[in-house]
């Protein structure tokens, strides 16, 4: 969606990507809408991240209401400034604990075919309640790929109606955080069992915890 002029926010015409964090009774997997005054109506306190494209480059910004939505914190840049990098499919957590917010996303910036196939999972930090951020932790030690295997494509091994984004999420609490994302490093090895015989894409998660 496009911005409308507001002047907290993005400048008018910014393209922008808004995750809304609705119960699980109101929300629809079929890729229905859920109307956002009706969102905002749920919470007293609302968290957001935003996939916002400026300048050509592609980055996550965070911004919060403490006015059930009524007014919001200037975005505030969550993730490294990289230039020609794709971010996607982000999810955030608030550490009850803690306070931080903690927010996992895709990125390319690891790609080494050149046309930014190669994805990792990172992940964002803010101890100052999303006004500022640590500099991004990679959470993945190998980068997927769900456009081709090793340059084949298309390839047996990828389902490309179901890529990234399917299992993915982030918890967090005391300090530890998990994210869970689709990982296709082992797409070629055999799984007995799997419609294609090949282990294709599974299900991954990592711990990372605070540093103190």
């Amino acid at each position: 969606m496009d911005s409308t002029g507001s002047t907290d926010g993005p400048r008018p015409g910014t393209r922008v990507v808004h995750r809304r964090y609705v119960p699980y009774s109101h929300a629809h997997y079929a890729g229905n809408l859920v109307d956002g005054a009706y969102s905002l109506g749920l919470f007293g306190d609302v968290a957001t991240e935003m996939c916002i494209l400026t300048d050509g480059d592609e980055g996550l910004f965070a911004s919060y209401s403490d006015d059930g939505g009524q007014s919001w914190s200037a975005p505030a840049p969550a993730t490294d400034k990289l230039s020609g990098v794709d971010r996607f499919n982000h999810w955030l957590a608030v550490d009850p604990i803690t306070g931080d917010v903690n927010i996992s996303f895709y990125d390319t910036r690891n790609d080494t075919t050149g046309s930014r196939y190669q994805t990792d999972i990172y992940f964002a930090q803010s101890r100052t309640g999303g006004t500022s951020w640590l500099p991004n932790v990679r959470v993945t030690d190998v980068s997927s790929n769900e456009h081709d295997c090793n340059g084949v494509f298309p390839c047996t091994a990828i389902n490309y109606g179901n890529q990234q984004g399917d299992y993915a999420g982030l918890a967090s609490y005391g300090g530890v955080s998990h994210p869970i994302w689709t990982d296709s490093r082992h797409q070629l090895d055999p799984l007995p069992g799997c419609r294609t015989g090949l282990a294709m894409e599974e299900v991954f998660s990592a711990t990372v915890a605070r540093k103190r």
